[in-house]
């Protein structure tokens, strides 16, 4: 008999994550395989901003997160863990940053889809433009 399929949600345990952590947290339960395929990747993919600097796990659908969090001394980005804790953002990075919390902080709950196909220098002028700056 075949074992049942395992459905992970992505679990963000960054104060400040990146855009596709957000997304990805708010994107409905799936297999490994299925994460692993998607637009999101599997945390701390090439497919997310944060890279290897991610702090989202993948925890099997309906786990109790506080009983996961309580007792375990290590979390990614503590002492002892090979990802760091913050991620350094230069000027034009911070810029962006601070430019994506606005655009949340107007009520958008994701970002605009189609600033994923774009430059980098591309995507603030995008977003100021879409909220009439």
């Amino acid at each position: 008999m075949a074992e049942p399929e395992v459905f992970y949600t992505n679990l963000v345990l960054s104060h400040n994550p990146c855009p596709i952590c957000v997304q990805a947290g708010d994107e409905r339960p799936m297999t490994e395989q299925e994460w692993r395929d998607s637009e999101y990747g599997l945390p701390g993919s090439d497919g997310r901003y944060c890279g290897d600097c991610c702090h989202c796990l993948l925890v099997e659908a309906g786990t109790d997160i506080s009983e996961l969090l309580i007792g375990n001394d290590k979390l990614r980005g503590d002492e002892e863990s090979d990802v760091r804790k913050i991620i350094e953002l230069g000027p034009r990075e911070q810029a962006l940053k601070d430019l994506m919390e606005e655009w949340y902080a107007r009520g958008n709950r994701v970002l605009p889809p189609e600033i994923y196909d774009m430059e980098f220098g591309e995507i603030a002028p995008y977003l100021k433009k879409l909220m009439g700056k």
